[in-house]
């Protein structure tokens, strides 16, 4: 049977050990807590920028729509315009003189 002296020795051997274990644990933990918080602040700055750019092809496709209306309803004026001065030639010619 193990003496004192023993038991005691062999319990502060595995304490240290334990302690050391735990310590490096603790260490990587904080590792990869560190390496974790970087990628979110990553991911966020990635997020916003893609927001940014979002907005802005947003703005662009809105200025494009509202040009390309605005051009539609020029067309129509002109080609109403036409088929009027059209319609008043052909009523003025065909009407008795």
């Amino acid at each position: 049977m193990p003496t004192q002296d023993e038991r005691i020795g062999t319990l502060e051997y595995n304490l240290n050990q334990f302690k050391t274990e735990t310590f490096k644990v603790y260490q990587d933990l904080t590792m990869e807590t560190v390496m974790l918080k970087g990628l979110m602040e990553d991911s966020v700055k990635r997020s916003m920028i893609m927001r940014n750019q979002i907005a802005s092809l947003e703005q662009n496709m809105n200025n494009r729509f509202e040009a390309v209306n605005n051009r539609l309803e020029t067309l129509e004026q002109n080609v109403s315009s036409r088929f009027d001065r059209l319609e008043k030639l052909i009523l003025d010619r065909l009407s008795p003189a």
